[in-house]
């Protein structure tokens, strides 16, 4: 063999090797071909979690038609309104959970809910307001259009969860 071929199969070879193992996990073999894969995991789950104001947070959907708040280490859950999967209102652009600082010591932040289509949106948004260290719900519910996860929400549409009542 040449000494072009040797360098030919030392640099490429990998890459071969890699594209026929990749091409052949592609394939289905007869026995799994059918097999309906789950669209949500049985039972209770957590769609979503963040950290607000020192509190890590977690979203559930109870397996059971409703979406729970929780905080680390703390029981009762509460309910939401929201259907599940619920998740936290982000701020856009960015990884964490969005959060309207209302005054020195009130923190509201929202989950949307009610899922359509579109992954990780909803047709409700419900707020919680933060206060020192409990959780209230808002009373308002936002409805009327979709509400995206990853889109965050104006500074406007906080004060509602914390002036309706």
């Amino acid at each position: 063999m040449s000494v072009s071929g040797l360098l030919f199969i030392k640099r490429y070879g990998a890459v071969l090797l890699l594209m026929g193992l990749l091409s052949a996990c592609g394939e289905k073999s007869p026995e799994h071909q059918g097999l309906a894969l789950p669209q949500r995991p049985a039972g209770a789950y957590v769609t979503d979690q963040a950290d607000i104001a020192g509190m890590h947070l977690s979203l559930w959907d109870d397996g059971q038609g409703s979406c729970k708040l929780q905080t680390v280490n703390t029981a009762p859950e509460i309910q939401l309104r929201p259907k599940p999967p619920c998740h936290f209102i982000h701020s856009p652009g960015g990884g964490s959970a969005q959060v309207f600082q209302q005054d020195k010591t009130t923190r509201v932040f929202a989950v949307e809910g009610s899922p359509v289509d579109q992954a990780r949106c909803g047709q409700e948004v419900q707020g919680m307001i933060l206060k020192g260290g409990k959780i209230t719900l808002s009373s308002y519910l936002m409805q009327g259009k979709v509400y995206c996860a990853d889109s965050g929400l104006q500074n406007a549409e906080y004060t509602q969860f914390t002036s309706k009542k």
